[in-house]
């Protein structure tokens, strides 16, 4: 019985039920097997497993059924599309119907699919004009752009409705079409019908309904990088989705749409922030309060709208003119470091390591290095563990973009050092800090890394000692930093041979061999 072998028991397991469907698969007498299952079976799990078979399977097979047969399958999925009482069936077999119409709409072979779109969409019935809205919403993404600017007359005319239909279930389905249709296609007649309908978009939201706000920023994020899209409503649009950002009461995935919408903004929109500058310093402050929000309440390992935030500052520093963007940024910057709260200076000491490259600010940070390597060295003698962990991957990323800043030996390597006895006893913020401290040797001066040698060894040698804190990834970077040093010393290392040999050959010997790479 498929329905068995689709659905594996313990006495028949799930690679025995594969090898079997396989060989099933290959005779197109499935397909009517398979249907009377997703029609019939009482099981809505066995339903929905025949839909995925069918999903993928039915549009290789179709050219092996009879007439007949194609046209029984077209009606029944229809039907059971409309009769079936399970929501996430009804969108399971939607999907077997998108991935049916990418053969047949090309070939005008299934007019029927939008027959039964239009009337539903037109019918008195809420229940009838969702069926109409979820089927568009899911078939929309298997639709060639062809094909969507074909039929795009009809469809804008089902969504220009949805939105103004004041049923909440009826506008969130159009706003999902709309969405799926600026992913799919990039017509210009298609995006111009979409900018039209912007308004009515944007009149949709209530600061209450969160589920209503992720779904319009959905559709921003998607429209916002077509140029020139949202511009007639790019000011009122970033105003609001400052709001968002900026209420800690929204839920992380709410405020996260938000603010990844603002990473996209000054792809296509500098002449405008240019000209609205108390705007754009209203953007960059909100994300940069953002980025100094406390951490610890979100899941381990989440992207937290802190990093998001930083991320989409950085991207204004790419894109918009640096005269215009960095003594903003800089001034958020100089303003959190100065900052009584810890987690306001390891923001602002964080965002200078992300824009310190070639896409965003590297040549303003150049031309003001002294003052900014003052700020660095401040942030790596802070009290706070956390502020001179993160700046000690500062310290890396400027060592290997800020060609300058590797002059600054004398002044960074003593700071970096002095903050490693701090982090002695934390893993991973001292291997942080060794990987910093090897990179700015590594890219430094021969022989003003000589000159510091003397000084620096025996600190370094005390890290790879044997005991619990020395980690395998701390004895590791150590060794780094101290290859780099003899590669710049050359002859001079030979004072020190003596010295370094010994816990070298400790760690030789006493490594397990497991690790010993």
């Amino acid at each position: 019985h498929l329905g068995n072998i689709i659905k594996p028991t313990e006495s028949n397991s799930v690679q025995t039920s594969t090898q079997v469907l396989v060989e099933i698969f290959k005779n197109p007498a499935c397909v009517q097997l398979l249907m009377q299952l997703m029609m019939t079976d009482e099981d809505q799990s066995i339903r929905q497993i025949s839909c995925i078979y069918l999903r993928s399977n039915l549009p290789k097979l179709w050219c092996n059924l009879d007439k007949q047969t194609q046209e029984d399958v077209k009606v029944a999925l229809l039907d059971r599309f409309e009769q079936d009482p399970i929501p996430i069936v009804k969108k399971s077999i939607a999907g077997v119907i998108g991935s049916l119409c990418r053969i047949l709409i090309p070939n005008k072979e299934w007019d029927q699919l939008f027959e039964f779109v239009m009337i539903h969409s037109q019918s008195d019935s809420i229940a009838a004009q969702e069926l109409a809205l979820l089927l568009l919403s899911v078939i929309i993404e298997y639709l060639q752009k062809d094909d969507i600017k074909t039929h795009f007359d009809n469809i804008s005319l089902i969504l220009q409705g949805s939105l103004k239909s004041g049923q909440s279930s009826i506008v969130d389905l159009g706003i999902t079409c709309i969405n799926n249709i600026s992913k799919a296609t990039s017509n210009v007649k298609v995006l111009k019908s979409i900018q039209q309908m912007l308004p009515d978009i944007l009149s949709t939201l209530s600061e209450e309904n969160e589920d209503r706000i992720q779904l319009v920023l959905d559709c921003l994020i998607s429209l916002v990088e077509y140029k020139g899209l949202l511009t007639p409503q790019i000011v009122n649009i970033m105003e609001g989705v400052l709001k968002v950002c900026a209420n800690t009461d929204y839920h992380l995935n709410t405020r996260t749409r938000g603010i990844v919408f603002f990473e996209f903004v000054p792809i296509n929109n500098t002449k405008t922030l240019k000209k609205k500058k108390d705007l754009l310093n209203r953007i960059i402050s909100t994300l940069m309060k953002i980025a100094c929000e406390p951490e610890d309440e979100y899941p381990e390992d989440t992207i937290t709208p802190n990093n998001y935030a930083l991320y989409s500052i950085k991207a204004f520093g790419v894109y918009m003119h640096k005269p215009i963007i960095f003594p903003i940024i800089i001034k958020n910057i100089n303003a959190c470091i100065q900052s009584e709260v810890a987690l306001e200076r390891k923001a602002g000491i964080e965002l200078l390591g992300y824009i310190c490259d070639s896409d965003a600010c590297l040549d303003p940070i150049k031309d003001h290095i002294d003052e900014i390597t003052e700020v660095i060295v401040k942030c790596l003698y802070d009290e706070s563990i956390e502020v001179k962990s993160t700046t000690a991957e500062t310290v890396g990323m400027f060592s290997e973009n800020v060609s300058e800043f590797l002059d600054k030996v004398e002044i960074v390597v003593p700071a970096l050092v002095d903050s490693l006895k701090y982090l002695e006893n934390a893993d991973v913020p001292l291997q942080k800090a060794l990987h910093a401290l090897h990179t700015f040797i590594n890219g430094a001066d021969y022989a003003k890394t000589t000159k510091i040698m003397g000084d620096l060894i025996p600190i370094l040698l005390t890290f790879l000692e044997q005991k619990p804190s020395n980690t395998i990834g701390v004895q590791k970077w150590t060794m780094e930093i101290i290859s780099s040093i003899v590669i710049a010393a050359d002859k001079e290392i030979e004072d020190y041979f003596d010295t370094l040999m010994g816990p070298c050959e400790s760690i030789y010997k006493n490594t397990p061999i497991k690790e010993s790479e």
